[in-house]
């Protein structure tokens, strides 16, 4: 799917129901934001036009908050609603040599085909005593939390799915495990009630996890 500005205001026609009438995108948010603790350094990567990025910045004002993304369009609005914030073009080298104390995938790696490549590349934007949050959608048939851009394809004339796969508990278990990080903690949002748990089920909306780079056993005495 290319991601334009047609891309940008489909995606958040759709989040706004999440955010403001169904309300599940709020407990997502709550439960990223309990990753970060004050004055921390964030990158929220893959920010799209920035809302999880101002909200952080907003509920957490201490914190140092950066946003990137590869959408030019959707990099202009969140620069134009600033609110203290960093945006970098995920593309250029903007980032190079830069890391940060939680790095946030929030809702990016189900668009990704590569993504041992993309994981590789962000994690080493994480600190050594850094977190890696991710939020991946848990939907039951791949693409049904999209119905909004499904609808812009239908305008268009031509049907892509915007998401490529649909990544479970043990799929992300895995990946992180490739790229050298485990599993801290895990939970579910749902659509209804209870709105988070810690197992998946019909109503889940997402999977958000919190992840950090695998300890390395300290030599034992004498060897």
């Amino acid at each position: 799917m290319k991601y334009d500005s047609a891309y940008s205001k489909a995606a958040e026609a759709a989040t706004y129901l999440g955010r403001y009438l169904l309300r599940y995108k709020k407990v997502e948010l709550g439960l990223i934001l309990d990753a970060i603790g004050d004055g921390a350094a964030v990158l929220d990567y893959g920010c799209n036009d920035g809302w999880v990025s101002r909200q952080i910045k907003r509920r957490k004002p201490k914190c140092q908050v950066s946003g990137a993304d590869i959408n030019p369009s959707a990099l202009e609005t969140a620069r134009r609603r600033q609110g203290g914030i960093d945006y970098f073009d995920a593309r250029n080298g903007d980032l190079d040599g830069k890391t940060f104390d939680v790095v946030i995938l929030s809702h990016v790696l189900e668009h990704v085909h590569a993504r041992h490549d993309l994981l590789h590349r962000v994690s080493g934007l994480v600190a050594t005593e850094g977190r890696l949050v991710i939020c991946v959608p848990q939907e039951r048939i791949r693409g049904d939390s999209t119905l909004i851009p499904w609808a812009m394809n239908v305008v268009r004339g031509r049907f892509v799915n915007p998401h490529v796969v649909v990544l479970r508990h043990e799929e992300l278990v895995s990946l992180l495990h490739d790229v050298g990080f485990e599993l801290d903690h895990s939970a579910y949002t749902n659509l209804i009630w209870p709105r988070v748990s810690q197992r998946r089920g019909l109503q889940s909306h997402s999977l958000i996890v919190q992840a950090r780079r695998k300890t390395v056993p300290a030599p034992v005495a004498g060897q």
